[in-house]
Order: structure tokens, then C-alpha cells, then sequence
């Protein structure tokens, strides 16, 4: 049964002419989860994605994507005195994703769910009245689940633009650096949503 119902979801993509596609994102990313309760502003998102239709509602997507947000930090210490601290966290995504597909004349609508890998970057650019200008950045890896959901309109049959909204959950983040006495940290996950006009080319 499993083995008919697969080969006859191949048998139903092999009624596309393009099988395949390409797929621009960009758009913004809001966190909610621990970047949010550390005081990180609204950000990016940009992300391409390589996908394969395997039936007619079935599509399985890999995407390899950039987010960033940022904050300002203004305090006072001992050794450093009056200083500013610039923080960016920007996070290289690689994700897995399968999406139901459900075609309404020209659009698609669809929704889905995921897995990637998140490699995070902090960098902190300091300005303190003792110290001068000083830079100092960190790395970590993270692991997530993503659900996804949108939809596409078909300019043509290789062209299409679309929208989504994704959300995402994440492992916890553990950074900890020292500018003098300044303690640079991050820690919690990158939980948070993103909203994205797309742009795609099947082939």
C-alpha cells in the first residue's frame, strides 16, 4: 500500500513540465522566545531554497537562509567606565522542509514543517570612555523545528510569487565573552516568526 501510494505520487509529479524550482525569500524576523526577553529589536530574513515537487501535493524543499537582529546595551563599570555596546546576532540557517500543497486555479496554498541546523554569531562592537573603540564576537550552534505555511501565484508555469509565515524553535544558545570588565553574553533560544515575499523559477 505505502509502496503504491509513493510511486503513484511520482506518477502525479510527472504530469508537471517543471519538476523543480528555485526559490528567493526575504522579509523580517520578530523574536519572541529569548532574543525577545534580552531586548534584540525586529530583524532580517533572507533565505534560497531549492525544492522538487513529488506529486501533487507533496513538495520537499532544502534552504540555506540569513537572519539578524540587534541591540544597544548603555551602562557603566569600574575598569571600563561609560561605555555603549552594539550587539548583532546574525544566524546562518540549513533547513529540510516538506510542504502539502493544495493548487486553487493559479495559486498554491500550502503548509508544512521542518528541521535545520542554526549557526549563531554575536558580535560586539564597545565604545567606553576608558577603553576606546573594542570588538569582540562569539560563535554557536544550534538545532530547530520550523512550521511553515503560505502560498504561491503562478505568473506563468515556470514564474511564480508568493508570501509566507514561518515559526521557528530552537535549542538554547550559550555565548559568553569579556570586553575588560563588560560581560558580553547570549544565551536562550532564537525562537521567533518570520514574514517573507518570495520570488521562485521552476525549471
Amino acid at each position: 500500500m505505502v509502496l503504491f501510494v509513493f510511486f503513484n505520487g511520482i506518477s502525479l509529479a510527472q504530469d508537471r513540465k517543471h519538476l523543480n524550482y528555485v526559490r528567493l525569500s526575504s522579509g523580517f524576523y520578530q523574536p519572541t522566545g529569548g532574543l525577545d526577553d534580552s531586548g534584540y529589536d525586529t530583524g532580517g530574513d533572507l533565505a534560497v531554497f531549492f525544492g522538487r515537487y513529488f506529486g501533487k501535493h507533496l513538495i520537499l524543499e532544502g534552504g540555506l537562509g540569513f537572519l539578524f537582529t540587534e541591540k544597544d546595551i548603555v551602562g557603566s563599570k569600574p575598569a571600563a567606565g561609560v561605555y555603549i555596546e552594539e550587539d548583532t546576532v546574525g544566524v546562518l540557517s540549513v533547513t529540510l522542509t516538506a510542504k502539502g500543497i493544495y493548487p486553487i486555479g493559479r495559486f498554491e496554498l500550502y503548509g508544512g514543517g521542518g528541521i535545520g541546523g542554526y549557526f549563531v554569531n554575536l558580535n560586539a562592537e564597545v565604545t567606553a570612555s576608558n577603553l576606546g573603540n573594542v570588538d569582540t564576537d562569539g560563535d554557536d550552534a544550534v538545532f530547530g523545528f520550523h512550521a511553515v505555511g503560505g502560498f504561491n501565484f503562478n505568473i506563468t508555469e515556470r514564474f511564480l510569487l508568493g508570501a509566507e509565515i514561518k515559526y521557528l524553535w530552537t535549542d538554547d544558545i550559550e555565548i559568553s565573552k569579556q570586553i575588560s570588565d563588560i560581560p558580553i553574553q547570549l544565551q536562550g533560544n532564537l525562537n521567533g516568526y518570520s514574514v517573507n515575499i518570495t520570488f521562485g523559477f521552476r525549471f
